[in-house]
């Protein structure tokens, strides 16, 4: 697919990749290794099977491949796993009683681990203060710890106890119990902080944000704003600097392939947009990032184990450098900045918003300016060689902040300014190139998929102008053409939120909070502004 959409070219693009092996699954992990590696582990599979085979999977070559290793666990599903100083770590699961008949099955309380590129497993034996045997849980690497939390075993007991292991000394030891029982959740850690999201109680899904704070020695719920996913379990939550990016999982609803993105800092959701065909509905599967890809692989759709492959690119060099220096020579304000390194100004590089700046880069590109942002990227304060005024702008871009590491780390190396000059033509160069091409999202060393198009594509060079989020609805993610709102205040598309209630749901599938009624009145105010846009994005083609 060539990302070529009218919705704007700054979204990025799923991307359905070969997949020879391993074959379908759901309940199995997948992490990223220190290798740079995606490695895949166990699971349930077709016809009841279950698995204990490991693969990885090569960014770079686009490539599978079994690996075959001594001493390998026993074949499980629903265990936790997580990587940690180049080694896999497995804990529980399900698996087969030995010397039973039939297809009994129990929980699993052993800890393994594997070394990236080695040739067996090795079987820890902790000590400290042990968890029980249990599958459906979650473990997390936190201040160089394993974090293990929840869970559930076959008596359908759940449970909320939470536990850390030191990989250093082998021991287990007990944290804070979690706020409530949970199992196919998700755990993760952001910038210090420990955060549980979602999962299932025994009773209902769970909707709810937690934090564990190190002060208090407790877990607390956690406020978010935006258009907050629907309470779901068999989701994943994937973080990306400070980003967590969740797909799929089971709401209340069915089955879900869409995907949210949770910025930790402000804690807002979004809903993603992405170009091309997206993935189908689906809950169990894994998710791994690794080279600027956010990849997810199987799961189960509600009738069988899928297999497919796919990834979007959350990250371009190309373009993230032509928005930084556009940034630097622009007299923006220190919010819109901020905003613009979030993620959450979506206008922020429209395709002819680039084209001209490109073109505004080039005519500057001899000055000392150019300089001063390769320093302000990196986070270098400004050198006596430069002006007052130049100096005043990399400080203040460095006051803020803006620390990210990109492909200007290689340009501290270079001591010839007409070098730098030189190298910063060739990148601008290929940022123009990737939005003339209209690829920037493939990823590396694979083919992309073929694909009919976006069917929202104008088919022409001219890009339709974005709508503004408060007029997209944001179950659908496209512009609203009926809207009606709900006992809460929030917007739907008429349609959508009609057949949320058919399906029986009466909560809000913004805020997961019970609706007091389903009575909906149109939005009289949004469908004149809607109207209005419309004419005037007309107007701007004529």
């Amino acid at each position: 697919m060539d990302g070529k959409s009218s919705r704007g070219k700054a979204h990025p693009t799923w991307q359905e990749l070969p997949c020879i092996s391993p074959p379908a699954r759901t309940y199995f992990s997948m992490v990223s290794g220190s290798d740079e590696k995606l490695w895949v582990f166990g699971g349930f599979g077709e016809k009841k099977s279950m698995h204990n085979d490991l693969h990885n999977y090569d960014p770079s070559t686009g490539s599978w491949k079994q690996v075959k290793a001594l001493s390998a666990p026993e074949a499980r599903y629903l265990h936790a796993a997580c990587s940690y100083n180049g080694k896999l770590y497995i804990h529980g699961g399900s698996i087969s009683n030995k010397g039973s008949r039939g297809s009994a099955l129990h929980e699993s309380k052993d800890l393994m681990s594997y070394t990236f590129g080695e040739s067996s497993w090795t079987e820890l034996k902790p000590k400290g203060d042990i968890p029980c045997a249990r599958y459906g849980h979650a473990m997390a690497v936190w201040r160089n710890r394993i974090v293990l939390a929840g869970g559930c075993k076959r008596s359908s007991e759940y449970m909320k106890d939470c536990y850390a292991y030191d990989p250093h000394t082998s021991r287990w030891s007990r944290l804070p119990d979690l706020p409530e029982t949970v199992a196919y959740h998700s755990l993760f850690s952001v910038n210090g902080n420990l955060y549980m999201l979602f999962g299932y109680n025994g009773n209902a899904n769970v909707g709810s944000l937690y934090r564990f704070s190190p002060g208090s020695l407790s877990w607390n719920a956690v406020s978010t704003t935006g258009p907050a996913p629907s309470a779901r379990c068999g989701c994943t939550a994937e973080v990306v600097d400070e980003n967590v990016y969740v797909f799929g999982g089971f709401t209340n609803g069915g089955h879900d392939n869409d995907l949210y993105k949770l910025d930790v800092t402000t804690m807002k959701w979004t809903n993603v947009k992405v170009n091309g065909v997206k993935p189908k509905r689906r809950a169990y599967l894994q998710s791994a990032f690794c080279k600027d890809h956010f990849y997810i692989f199987g799961g189960y759709n509600g009738k069988s184990c899928v297999s497919d492959f796919q990834c979007i690119r959350l990250a371009n060099p190309e373009l993230d450098l032509a928005k930084h220096l556009r940034l630097g020579s622009n007299k923006e304000s220190a919010d819109q900045i901020i905003r613009h390194y979030r993620g959450e100004d979506h206008n922020s590089l429209r395709h002819k918003d680039l084209v001209d700046l490109i073109g505004h880069i080039k005519k500057t590109i001899k000055s000392v300016e150019a300089k001063a942002s390769i320093a302000a990227r990196n986070g270098v304060a400004a050198g006596p060689e430069l002006s007052n005024e130049e100096r005043n702008m990399v400080n203040q871009a460095v006051a803020m902040g803006i620390k990210r590491q990109t492909v200007l780390q290689c340009m501290l190396e270079l001591k010839d300014t007409r070098g730098e000059i030189k190298d910063i033509n060739l990148l601008i160069n290929k940022a123009f190139a990737a939005m003339e091409s209209g690829a920037p999202d493939k990823p590396p060393q694979v083919t992309q998929a073929k694909d009919g198009g976006d069917s929202r594509s104008n088919g022409g060079d001219e890009e339709e102008e974005e709508p503004p989020d408060e007029l997209v609805c944001p179950i659908s993610g496209q512009i609203f053409e009926d809207p009606v709102i709900t006992d809460d205040g929030h917007t739907y598309e008429r349609a959508l939120i009609e057949d949320w209630f058919r399906r029986g749901t009466r909560n809000s599938p913004l805020t997961n909070k019970p609706l007091p009624s389903t009575t909906l009145r149109p939005n009289i105010v949004l469908r004149g502004i809607i109207e209005a846009w419309h004419k005037k994005s007309k107007a701007k083609k004529t």
